[in-house]
């Protein structure tokens, strides 16, 4: 197996982390560790002297045991530390880490285990899941963990052995410290909160997601202990979303919470505006662009604007305005007194022509006021949609100055805060082609699928093996039971001759081999097999275990796991396993090809079992008829009647028996009524002869 990072990257590791913590010390001035200096402070307290031992707990998904697993040292031979990894179950014997006896031939030998392995070559031990320790454990703990000076324990043997120069242990658990005992506690010399992911793997993470993975770690639920979304699964969402639409990576990250995956759907799409928005306007040139860029549009939306007004215009042209007339009189007669009649006569001539040369020029222009409204009453009512129009477009691209920074969305525990989540479940036909599009060559992306018992799930896990290049790649299945054992399922010591082997169980079998994992009935792990699930489904780049015989296995390249459970996802699953999943999809409903597979009196009652329209359910919510029981009433057709399939199939219940034969009557009318009307219009369809 390779190394994690060779001694010189190690050495120049160190030698940076020491510096960066030097740089970082005046700046602070509260008292703690940030989390982006925790690896730091390991690498700089990682010496050939030893003792340093280290607590790191916090919520899932922060980097803990990648961090530990990087905090060694470089030996006086030139070669990294050598490390050990367990991980903790409440059923573990103190027996199976420290050592004990084992027969070998005709007489006993000494076995030592990795704690003890780990002590005695003054190696790097990190411990997963402490406050998981069962009190055996936890007083060998005790020995474990004093000071190197005084530490020491006598064997069965009568070795007397003390801590090799080096040893440290770093432990690493989710919750608190006060979850495990004083007297552990008291041993650790340093204890970190690892409260968030660091910088590095922020930064991991695509650009708009970043902002959602620190929200969550600032607002981790105190009661729960843990953020809305982990970062397991913004990477994972992340991951997914790269081959398949956000909608569908939301849906099967979260396939038990539907309201979580529209939340995360949403929060992801603020996050990409506030991106977009940010880049825009931190950086000068690209917003004087985008100034320069807005007038530009504005100049073209007012010069298109004013070109339609003036079409509108010359449509619709204003008449010339009357233009007042003097009207020709007659000429003045004399003024004199044998003339007054005359001139009083040409007076009032002249005022009348005046008064009618006035009278018409005012309605002429009384008609064209009114004229000249009407024109443009109907310009305005030509224009008004061209000034809606571009009014909408000038809303719609707001100057840059003018813009606000969009609100930032973000994915919370609290349900009233939710809206109706309108993501579908993935379709069950669908499931298939995601299981095969998400089977990474290096393997990795693990898949939990839930629902009602009979609708094919673990036929759907177990053909996921043909998504591989040759269709070759090696299936191991195994069903949990609640008094399972770890060690039933990781590996044990078995008897061969007259001494003892180890012997892999399936879990280490599938690990070693890279091979797809189907486990069944997931709910019904004990919590000792809960606990190893954990190193199981880990990160292949940092998971590995150390077995009693010494021996470090690391998953090999391909190997993912493929769980199965009935019912639905409920506190039967431990947060830390369910997280380590990718997918999590229910399978509420066979697929097409099972339901193809019924004989075609049976199909649509097969439909209507998996629908919301059957109310004939058990407890659990699983239909009272199941797929299975369909498919084995079908297959007995061929050969019994149809009573007496339907007793064997029902196993003697006489409601589920009536309930099949009431359906496969049913069927089987509707089959013939639906022939024979097709009979019917072939008949009565007029041929070609006759319509000529």
């Amino acid at each position: 197996m390779r190394e994690v990072i060779s001694a010189a990257e190690l050495v120049s590791e160190q030698e940076d982390a020491k510096r960066r913590l030097r740089e970082v010390q005046p700046k602070r001035s509260d008292i703690g560790i940030d989390r982006d200096d925790v690896t730091d402070v390991l690498l700089a307290t990682a010496e050939p002297e030893g003792g340093n031992h280290v607590l790191l707990y916090g919520p899932r998904g922060t980097g803990k045991t990648t961090s530990a697993a990087r905090s060694r040292y470089v030996t006086p031979d030139g070669n990294p530390q050598p490390v050990y990894s367990i991980t903790l179950t409440s059923e573990q014997s103190a027996a199976s880490l420290w050592g004990h006896w084992m027969p070998k031939g005709d007489q006993f030998v000494w076995n030592d285990g990795p704690m003890l392995r780990a002590w005695r070559e003054g190696a790097l031990l990190v411990i997963n899941e402490i406050d998981h320790a069962s009190e055996d454990v936890q007083n060998v703990l005790h020995v474990l963990l004093d000071d190197p000076e005084v530490a020491q324990f006598t064997l069965p043997t009568g070795e007397t052995v003390r801590p090799g120069k080096g040893f440290r242990c770093i432990a690493t658990m989710n919750g608190f410290p006060e979850d495990i005992s004083e007297p552990v506690l008291d041993r650790f010399g340093l204890t970190v909160d690892v409260a968030r992911p660091s910088t590095e793997m922020i930064e991991a993470l695509p650009e708009d997601l970043r902002e959602e993975a620190k929200w969550q770690y600032k607002h981790v639920d105190e009661e729960r202990g843990e953020p809305a979304v982990t970062y397991r699964q913004l990477e994972m969402f992340a991951a997914l979303r790269n081959t398949l639409s956000p909608d569908t990576a939301a849906a099967l990250v979260f396939g038990y919470d539907s309201a979580r995956a529209t939340a995360l759907v949403r929060a992801a799409a603020s996050a990409a505006q506030h991106v977009r928005w940010e880049q825009q306007f931190s950086d000068p040139k690209a917003f004087n662009a985008l100034e320069r860029a807005w007038e530009k549009r504005h100049a073209a939306r007012q010069n298109a604007l004013d070109r339609e007004l003036r079409k509108i215009t010359a449509r619709y042209p204003n008449p010339p305005e009357p233009v007042p007339v003097n009207p020709e009189l007659p000429q003045q007669p004399k003024d004199s007194f044998f003339h007054r009649g005359e001139v009083a006569a040409w007076e009032e001539t002249c005022e009348r022509l005046r008064s009618e040369a006035d009278h018409a020029y005012r309605t002429a222009l009384d008609q064209w006021y009114a004229e000249t409204h009407r024109l443009e009453r109907t310009r305005r009512e030509l224009a008004s949609p061209l000034h809606e129009h571009y009014t909408t477009e000038e809303k719609a691209d707001p100057q840059p100055m003018q813009a606000q920074e969009p609100k930032l969305q973000h994915v919370k525990l609290d349900g009233n805060d939710l809206e109706t989540a309108p993501l579908a479940p993935v379709a069950r036909d669908e499931l298939g082609t995601y299981l095969k599009t998400c089977a990474l060559p290096e393997g990795g992306m693990h898949a939990l699928l839930f629902g009602p018992p009979g609708t094919g799930k673990t036929s759907a896990a177990v053909a996921a093996a043909l998504s591989t290049t040759d269709g070759n790649q090696p299936v191991y299945s195994v069903t949990l039971t609640s008094e399972q054992s770890a060690a039933s399922l990781w590996g044990h010591w078995v008897p061969k001759g007259d001494s003892f082997v180890w012997n892999d169980g399936p879990f280490l079998m599938a690990w070693r081999e890279g091979a797809l994992l189907v486990v069944n009935e997931l709910n019904h792990a004990s919590e000792d097999v809960s606990n190893m699930l954990h190193v199981l489904l880990d990160n292949p780049e940092v998971a590995q275990v150390t077995l009693p015989t010494g021996e470090t296995v690391r998953p090999h390249t391909g190997f993912r796991c493929i769980a199965t459970m009935n019912g639905s996802i409920d506190d039967d699953v431990a947060p830390a396993v369910l997280d380590r999943f990718s997918i999590i999809s229910p399978v509420i409903e066979p697929s097409t090809a099972m339901i193809e597979a019924l004989p075609e009196h049976l199909r649509e009652f097969a439909k209507y079992l998996y629908s919301e329209r059957n109310h004939d359910r058990l407890d659990d919510g699983s239909p009272a008829i199941t797929y299975r029981t369909l498919s084995k009433f079908g297959e007995l057709l061929e050969d019994i009647p149809e009573p007496f399939a339907a007793s064997v199939a029902t196993h003697g219940d006489l409601r589920r028996a009536q309930s099949l034969l009431e359906a496969s009557v049913g069927g089987r009318a509707k089959l013939l009524e639906q022939t024979r009307k097709q009979a019917h219009a072939v008949t009565a369809a007029p041929s070609h002869a006759e319509v000529e």
